[in-house]
């Protein structure tokens, strides 16, 4: 047994807790978490991304609207909100009632009907926000420039959403918020790289990313917000 290994009881109880948080904030349909001790695997982790993206790419082909994302635009967008973010997630401190939880049943599934649907439930708000900023843009009879501004919206809607990811919680309050000042410096790290892109002239060229005036930019900060903004209602409700 893990006694004979050189564990004990209380190193049993932390790796259950861990595991416990793990799988709940799985269950939030967000990015992945790894627990202390072992890593859990995430189904909703890039599964949630893939599928924000999938759904603006099929969106915008059923709407017959021009292409918003080109194939190195998601490369960066992977690189982007896999790293940083992802990274801080592993970093959350447990939840200060884990260890009062009832244990887990063994039997329950990474990816139970919860999950599932929560992750479609948050891609669906995600991907709709990115076309809703992207035919406003439309409108404007640029597709180039609306292109940039449903990117730059599905860019920040992802890292804005790592708050809904950080715990079942909401994280509105200072003391929650700061719980984990890594997921912090990863947003804004995260942040800074996509105004990066948008503003080195280099890079802007490789991924086709065109300047924005003052409105375009107040679009994309209001339709980036909803997801987060409608997550943390959410869990203020429970």
């Amino acid at each position: 047994d893990l006694h004979s290994l050189g564990g004990d009881e209380r190193d049993d109880d932390v790796a259950g807790g861990d595991r416990q948080q793990s799988l709940e904030l799985l269950r939030e349909g967000a990015w992945g978490v790894v627990g202390r001790g072992e890593v859990v695997v995430a189904a909703a982790a890039g599964g949630g991304q893939r599928l924000q993206e999938i759904l603006v790419v099929l969106g915008a082909a059923l709407s017959r609207l021009p292409v918003l994302l080109l194939p190195l635009q998601i490369l960066w967008l992977n690189l982007l909100t896999d790293t940083f973010p992802a990274l801080a997630l592993a970093l959350e401190p447990a939840e200060d009632d884990v260890m009062r939880r009832s244990p887990l049943d063994p039997r329950t599934a990474i990816l139970p009907p919860r999950l599932a649907w929560a992750t479609v439930g948050y891609a669906t708000l995600i991907a709709g926000v990115t076309l809703a900023a992207f035919v406003w843009a439309l409108r404007a009879g640029d597709a180039t420039r609306a292109g940039t501004i449903g990117f730059m919206t599905l860019a920040l809607a992802q890292i804005f959403h790592l708050g809904n990811a950080r715990s079942r919680r909401a994280v509105l309050a200072p003391r929650r918020a700061l719980r984990n000042r890594y997921a912090l410096a990863a947003v804004a790290v995260a942040i800074g790289l996509q105004i990066l892109a948008a503003t080195t002239p280099a890079l802007a060229r490789v991924l086709q990313i065109h300047p924005l005036d003052l409105d375009a930019w107040m679009v994309i900060l209001v339709a980036a917000s909803i997801p987060a903004v409608v997550g943390q209602l959410l869990k203020l409700r429970r």
